[in-house]
This record gives C-alpha cells, structure tokens and sequence, in this order.
C-alpha cells in the first residue's frame, strides 16, 4: 500500500520534472533566438556557445529548486489546476533573477544581452510551463486514474451522523482521485482504542488516505493517530471542531468543502533549512534597518514614561528546549518582576494551560495591573516584540514560529505540547494571524503543530505579510 502510493509520487514528480526542465530550456533558448531574429539589431548578438550550454544548464537546475521551494511538486499543488497558477508565476519571476545572477558571475551578457530577452523568456516560460503543466501532465494524470493508478482509497472513521455525511460526500466526489472503500462506525466506548482501530482499519481496507470524524478525541490521540499512519505512508485527515472558527483565517485541506486537519512529519531538509536561515536574517537585517527610528522612539517614551530600563530581559525556552534571553521594550513597572507579581502570571498561565481546551477570552491577563499606561500601547500594536529581531539575527528565534513559552510553562505541558518546541521559536506565526491572544491554549497548539508540519519559504512569507494587518486592527490584542 504505503509502497504503491510512493511509487505513484515519485513518477508523478519525475514527469514533472522533466516537463519543468523541458518548459525552462525551450523558454530560453527560444526567447533568445525569437529575439535575434525579430529585433533589429538581434543578428549582433553573440551565436549560442559553450557558456549558453552551462548557463541553461544551471538555470534550469535553479528553477527546478526555486519550484521546489515555491511547492510545485507537492502533491496538494499539482493535482489541481488553479492551485499550480500562483506558485508556477512566482517560480518564474523569482527564476529571472538566475539569468541576472549568471551573466553577473561569468562576466558576460549572454542571457541579458538585449533587455528584451528576459521578457521573452518570461512569456516563453509562461506559456511552456502552463502548457505542459495544466494541459499535459493534467491529461496523463486523468488517463492514469482513469485505468485505476494514482488514485487514493479512502476510509472514514467515524460515529453516527457525522460521519456518516462525509462517507456521502466522498461517495459523490470525483471517483477517478478519491476511491472511497469503506466507513467504520464504532461506540464511545471504544473511543481509547482509536489508535489500534484506525491500523485495523488501514489494513483490512487497504487504505491510502483516513478521515476521522470522531468527536472526543484527545490532542494526543490526534497526535499518536498522525504518527502511526504517517510512519506507514497513509494520510491521516481530521475533522476538527476548532475550524468552524478558524477556517476562514488559515488555509488548509478540505474534501467536498469539509475543512479537514493533516498531520505530517517535521521534518525538514538541509537547503531548507538555510533557506529558511536565510530569508531570518535577510528580513531581520532590513526590518532593524527601516524600524530604526521607531525604535528609537519608543525607547525613549519608556524611559520618560517610567523609571527603570527601556529594554526588558527574559529567559525563554527555544529550539529542542535549550533556554536563551529574550529581549523585549518594557511595558510594566519596574518592580514588576518580583516574586509575588510573578506568580499571578505563573497562576494564570498554569490554569490557561490546564484547561487550554476550554474557550477563554484570551492567553493574557486583561487589564493587568503591573502593566504602564505607555506599555498597553506598546502591547496593542506589538511594539514591544520589535527588539526580538535582535534574537532572530543572533539565531534564536526566527521571523515565523511558534512563540517561545517560559521555563515555567513546561511544568504544566503534556507531552504533545512539546512538540511545539522542535523547530525555532518566532515573532509571528499561524496563531498570531488567527486571533491573537484570542485562541484558546490548545488550539494555539495543534496551530503550531500545522506549522510544524506544513513550514515552508512561501508560508513564512505569506504569514509575515498577514501579520501586518493583524497588528495594524489590533484584534485579540492586550
């Protein structure tokens, strides 16, 4: 089962590398040669060569990366048509900075030689990449599931009604990707061995792909469900009640317009990694550049609005549970990390966490006490996180993340709530987009765990940009 699904990936991402690689060589040696052919001085330009040969070489193999990056071979994206447009336009207009790099290091002007070539490229690439993408390899991906390869088997675990109306749904989608092969129903009383159901299920049915609409299931039986039919190769899909919130906020799988939850591995490769180092210290590096001013600014309103630092200190705990300072502008008063003004705080996020499931009005003391009149202003607009760009450049933290808790927050942590603490904490992330101090503790959690799961160079972005507006309304803060 798990080695048919592998192997249907791995010839779909095959094909599509070779249309990709194809898309990319036509588009540039064709927009040069349209080029040298139309313009009237393009007969001037230098005949194709041996530096031609090794800059397609090189460009082709950086689009590839660039796409890769951008999710064009995840199969969430190329299955669709509407869902490869975004990340194949952005693949292209990053890709046009390789032709520039090239003709930089080499010294030459091969690819650049008229500024109209790198328009004809784009358009090329355009047009080859749709083409070969959208109306290629969709052909060959429905005549493969149409003769019984490449689709997914899918069971639902479910109780009652619920469940019942997704195993309809699936039923009266389209048969040729989803083949729907069985629904287990089961009583509550059976509930503590989900786990062990799910297997049972998986294997009898021979299952590729498991929704489980079962209300009442711990975080940790989420958890320990994801894992045993990861390691085997089987998605694992849940129907989860913190959607009916969220959904609207944060994108995520669905089936026939059910929003579901998808649990996947964290891990994550060594280009990734950099690549994710990379766009921290870039955008750290720029953000201190611009904001320097404000800083500035509101170090000073600090230190006249009340006596003590304009920095604050404090240890959090970060990557893999290894402990760093954090720094933050001050926003209490300065005796205001005593032992007895500290324990409030320990009291109320030791409840929170607790009962993170049930719904609070916030992850913060409202109306704190110990907070300054210029503080409540700083806290609203999140300008007092601004110093923690200094953490990201020292590699601390990262621009997106989950938010790093403090030390006496792991005593109240389950051992799924760890798993939040395996990447590098960060400024922003998916919780902070999605309400702020307004999400319940455990829903902030499996937020974190999607991140986890899902982390990529595009959602980092475009979870920085989100961030923006949300600190601009100013909801969910205090």
């Amino acid at each position: 089962m798990a080695k048919r699904k592998e192997r249907a990936a791995r010839n779909q991402k095959i094909i599509l590398i070779i249309f990709d690689l194809l898309a990319v060589s036509l588009a540039f040696s064709l927009g040069r040669w349209f080029i040298s052919v139309l313009h009237p001085f393009g007969r001037y330009m230098e005949p194709f060569g041996s530096l031609h040969l090794l800059g397609l070489v090189f460009t082709a193999l950086a689009w590839l990366y660039i796409g890769r990056l951008q999710g064009l071979y995840d199969e969430r994206t190329y299955v669709g048509r509407l869902t490869q447009v975004p990340p194949i336009v952005r693949t292209i207009l990053l890709g046009m900075f390789v032709p520039f790099a090239y003709d930089y290091i080499t010294k030459t002007d091969i690819f650049v030689e008229r500024r109209s070539v790198p328009l004809a490229i784009a358009g090329l690439a355009l047009f080859f990449f749709f083409s070969f993408r959208l109306i290629l390899f969709r052909s060959i991906y429905g005549m493969m599931l149409r003769r019984g390869h490449w689709g997914n088997r899918v069971i639902v675990l479910g109780q009652g009604e619920v469940g019942k109306r997704i195993a309809a749904r699936i039923v009266g989608s389209d048969s040729m990707r989803l083949t729907f092969v069985g629904f287990v129903d089961f009583r509550m009383e059976e509930i503590e061995a989900t786990t062990d159901l799910v297997r049972d299920a998986i294997r009898g049915k021979n299952a590729d792909e498991v929704v489980v609409a079962v209300h009442g299931l711990s975080h940790q039986q989420m958890l320990d469900i994801g894992d045993s039919c990861g390691n085997g190769g089987v998605r694992v899909s849940f129907v989860s009640d913190l959607f009916e919130t969220l959904s609207k906020r944060v994108d995520l799988s669905k089936i026939e317009g059910v929003p579901l939850l998808q649990l996947t591995s964290s891990r994550r490769g060594l280009l990734s990694c950099a690549s994710k180092r990379l766009l921290d210290i870039a955008g750290s590096a720029l953000l201190l550049l611009i904001l320097s001013p404000l800083l500035v600014l509101c170090a000073v309103i600090i230190k006249r609005s009340s006596s003590g630092p304009a920095l604050f200190r404090q240890r959090r705990v970060g990557l893999d549970g290894k402990e760093f300072i954090l720094y933050k502008f001050r926003t209490m008063h300065e005796k205001a990390d005593l032992e007895e003004n500290e324990n409030v705080h320990k009291s109320f996020v030791t409840e929170l966490i607790r009962n993170g499931s049930a719904k609070r009005s916030s992850y913060k003391i409202v109306r704190d006490p110990r907070v300054t009149s210029v503080g409540l202003w700083l806290r609203k607009y999140s300008l007092d996180e601004l110093p923690q760009l200094f953490n990201v450049l020292k590699g601390e933290m990262s621009l997106v993340g989950p938010r790093p808790p403090l030390p006496y927050e792991l005593e109240s942590y389950e051992n799924w709530h760890k798993r939040r603490l395996s990447v590098r904490p960060g400024i922003t992330g998916l919780w902070q987009v999605s309400g702020r101090s307004e999400v319940p503790f455990d829903e902030m959690v499996m937020l974190d765990l999607y991140y986890v799961g899902y982390r990529s160079m595009w959602m980092d972005i475009s979870l920085l940009l989100k961030t923006f507006p949300a600190v601009f309304t100013a909801k969910g803060a205090y």
